[in-house]
């Protein structure tokens, strides 16, 4: 085949970073036969390129009228989160993120919602049920974004009062994203609006203006409850002045905030957004919510006391040992000869109780958050022993020995129910009189009967304890 030689010109645009446009010209002289030799080096190329994982956001990733998106909050301590841990190919971790609640980012048409006279061909997020702003509470709050090629905003909100729909038109809109968005990028966005009143009801006159600064500071791979994901990370500054007017007194609020998300295609909102606010270099965090499918997380109620066989007046702690993060506490213990001590009641998570008299009391815990509730009974539960000195009665927080003397029998009465329990008696010479052992029982009955009258030593064996008293045998 006739030589012939092939001048290659290749510009190729790698969309990373629109501040930063890196070319590559790769000229080749080619004979014959090497064409096969730069296809394959075009295709290892391409591997390498996407190997890298870096992604580009673009108005396609951004919710349409008619998504419905559901979304975890979850718990705010010990999430793991450094503002700090960013960059090229970071991994993030944050798969022990704790569910706490879950919810549905509802989008519509403005034309379905009540403010569809004042915003035309935007998409709809009702963001809160309601607002009290002092003299003033407003209800049914929506945010109306916009979304093109260039960017993805919002450019009105909407609020009720008195069931009449208000617009906030924005003068500036907020811009949340622009596109291309790629790791690298920065953009300073002001923003402003004023709530409305064109029946001129409004006791209150309201309106906001700040800055969003948005940098796109990292990019790699993300982990949450909900999966593995390819991710760009936006660290959004929000700088604001609320502008609050009641009669002829006004006055601002000022306040600055961040967001964190995580972003990646297809996925519509953050797989992962946590939002708060620094002080310093301290950042506290308000708010953790992850992209996610349905799950249940109805709390599984249960509960802990620290000693079940007590005496009159001998103060018990029972602490709250339920799953699923509940967020509301009810307790019930009858009969209801006990009161509250230290502080807690009968919403509190943990409870310090004093029992008044004599008696077995049943415990229950409901435990409740927004998925659901569930109930947790022990019936029985905590003895409050007739038995209320110690020539009728010995023992620790672990146990009680009774009665004391003892003639036939003497009973043992256990704090909580362990695997197995050994009781030895020991007369006072340190001969071993009496061995038995118990299984899985709250209390245990010991024939003292044919034993030689007088002063003994009951040692009690657990997997947790071991603890001695005296009896006295007649």
């Amino acid at each position: 085949m006739r030589n012939f030689t092939v001048k290659l010109l290749i510009n190729i645009w790698l969309i990373r970073k629109k501040t930063s446009k890196l070319h590559i010209r790769l000229i080749f002289s080619l004979k014959s036969g090497m064409l096969k030799t730069v296809k394959i080096f075009f295709l290892l190329f391409a591997v390498v390129n996407c190997a890298n994982g870096q992604i580009t956001i673009t108005q396609n990733d951004m919710p349409s009228n008619g998504d419905q998106i559901r979304y975890t909050n979850a718990q705010t301590q010990n999430t793991g989160f450094s503002a700090t841990k960013t960059g090229s190919n970071q991994t993030w971790d944050f798969s022990k993120l704790v569910p706490n609640s879950q919810d549905v980012y509802n989008f519509k048409s403005s034309l379905q919602t009540s403010y569809l006279l004042y915003f035309f061909n935007t998409i709809g997020l009702k963001t809160q049920d309601s607002l009290n702003l002092f003299i003033a509470t407003f209800s049914d709050i929506y945010d109306f974004y916009k979304k093109n090629k260039d960017k993805w905003s919002i450019v009105g909100r909407g609020f009720t009062y008195s069931k009449i729909p208000l617009p906030a038109n924005f003068t500036k809109e907020d811009i949340i994203y622009k596109f291309p968005l790629n790791y690298g990028d920065i953009d300073t966005n002001d923003y402003a609006f004023k709530l409305s009143d064109p029946t001129g009801t409004l006791p209150i006159s309201f309106k906001e203006y700040g800055t969003r600064i948005n940098t796109v500071d990292g990019w790699g791979s993300l982990t949450t409850p909900h999966g593995n994901f390819d991710c760009v990370r936006i660290k959004s500054k929000i700088t604001y002045i609320d502008s609050i007017k009641v009669s002829n007194f006004s006055f601002g609020i000022p306040g600055t905030r961040y967001e964190y998300k995580w972003l990646t295609n297809g996925e519509k909102i953050p797989v992962l957004q946590i939002d708060g606010t620094q002080t310093f270099n301290t950042f506290t965090i308000s708010s953790v919510k992850f992209r996610d499918d349905k799950r249940d997380i109805t709390p599984v109620a249960d509960f802990q006391a620290d000693k079940t066989l007590i005496l009159p007046g001998q103060p018990i702690n029972i602490k709250d040992r339920s799953t699923n993060s509940p967020t509301l506490h009810i307790w019930d213990i009858s009969p209801g000869n006990f009161h509250y001590v230290n502080g807690s009641n009968v919403g509190s998570p943990d409870i310090t109780v004093v029992f008044d008299t004599f008696g077995s009391y049943n415990v229950k815990l409901k435990a409740e958050n927004s998925a659901g509730s569930s109930t947790r009974t022990k019936s029985n539960y905590i003895t409050v022993s007739k038995l209320a000195s110690i020539e009728t009665a010995v023992g620790t927080d672990n146990f009680l020995l009774y009665p004391n003397p003892a003639a036939d029998k003497l009973y043992a009465r256990f704090g909580q129910v362990f695997e197995k329990i050994e009781i030895e008696l020991y007369d006072l010479t340190g001969r071993k009189v009496l061995n038995q052992s118990f299984s899985n029982c709250p209390q245990a009955e010991i024939e003292v009967k044919n034993l030689t009258p007088g002063i003994y030593v009951v040692q009690i064996k657990s997997n947790k304890f071991t603890e001695s008293q005296l009896v006295k045998v007649e």
